[in-house]
């Protein structure tokens, strides 16, 4: 059975997002969690679905030279 194949139940997201360091003026993720819950199958509390983490460490910063140019 698939996660939402009941009508009645539609699952809540609920994301984190860590900020460690800082790069070129930009602050990219350091970690990041995924939870799923779903509520309306168990009368007393949202049931806990996936937890997914992510870790970020091999960040690649591409640099873009672009030219100004006023078109009439």
């Amino acid at each position: 059975m698939n996660d939402c194949d009941i009508p009645i139940i539609r699952p809540i997201l609920l994301t984190t997002h860590k900020y460690r360091h800082e790069k070129n003026g930009l602050l990219p993720p350091f970690r990041s969690k995924v939870r799923a819950a779903y509520p309306g199958v168990d009368s007393r509390d949202p049931i806990e679905g996936d937890r997914i983490n992510f870790a970020y460490d091999k960040y690649k910063f591409l640099g873009a030279q672009t030219e100004a140019a006023i078109i009439k």
